[in-house]
């Protein structure tokens, strides 16, 4: 779920740039708004205790940069995590604070108690529906629609 709410939050942060009526000049790189999506994601969700930002940083680290040691200590850390946490101040006053999410967990609840699918492909549907390829789908699927949508089409296509 950290990483559905992640992108929303990235979707409508850049939907808010590209928007003809609220264009600002931004010096954000992509890069550093994706990550301070995801830590603002992981902060904001109450089911788990949030990571530190190294520890985001740290893994961000390893999949960009694969093979290559990180040093939370060293100046290029200490960089990059002021850039991101820059980033993060930018994104909350465009969005003017509104990145709270709702999750998921009651589309999986009303669907089972409805009884229409059973608990198991319910929840690998939703288990799809939150993966890599559907969360790349874009701001149409995520901000038009919904993730109550993916999770129908999902469905739809295991059933």
């Amino acid at each position: 779920e950290v990483a559905a709410h992640a992108c929303i939050i990235f979707y409508r942060f850049l939907n808010q740039l590209t928007d003809a009526s609220t264009t600002s000049a931004t010096n954000v790189k992509l890069r550093e708004a994706a990550l301070a999506c995801l830590f603002l994601a992981n902060k904001a969700q109450k089911m788990h205790k949030w990571k530190r930002l190294e520890v985001v940083l740290a893994a961000a680290y390893k999949s960009f940069y694969a093979g290559s040691p990180f040093d939370e200590k060293s100046e290029e850390a200490k960089n990059w995590e002021k850039r991101v946490i820059s980033a993060e101040a930018e994104i909350l006053a465009t969005l003017q604070y509104d990145v709270f999410w709702p999750g998921v967990d009651w589309i999986l609840a009303s669907v089972v108690e409805s009884g229409k699918i059973a608990e198991p492909p319910a929840n690998n549907a939703m288990e799809l529906t939150l993966s890599g390829p559907v969360l790349a789908a874009g701001e149409a699927v995520w901000l038009k629609h919904g993730p109550e949508y993916a999770f129908v089409a999902i469905a739809g296509l295991l059933s």
